[in-house]
């Protein structure tokens, strides 16, 4: 299964530190208010997992770990092909 879930945020794990960061001048705006739910996910869900530990070391109150694309799909939510 490829493509990406309708509505997402495309921000590759190794990107999350800077463009996630509250304080970072990198961050993305959809980042800077700490308080709102983010929910994560990516092809299976370990990630993810790591993703959701970062977000909440950076600040992030509310994060969540929605697993793998397939999860998403199963859940009926639709794709974007990338």
């Amino acid at each position: 299964m490829s493509g990406t879930a309708k509505g997402a945020l495309h921000v590759p794990l190794q990107e999350l530190k800077v463009k996630c960061d509250p304080n970072s001048p990198a961050c993305l705006p959809e980042f800077k208010d700490t308080a709102t739910t983010k929910v994560l996910y990516c092809a299976s869900g370990a990630r993810s997992s790591g993703g959701v530990r970062l977000l909440k070391s950076l600040g992030h109150k509310d994060v969540h770990n929605l697993g793998g694309l397939h999860d998403w799909v199963s859940g009926g939510g639709e794709l974007r092909n990338v």
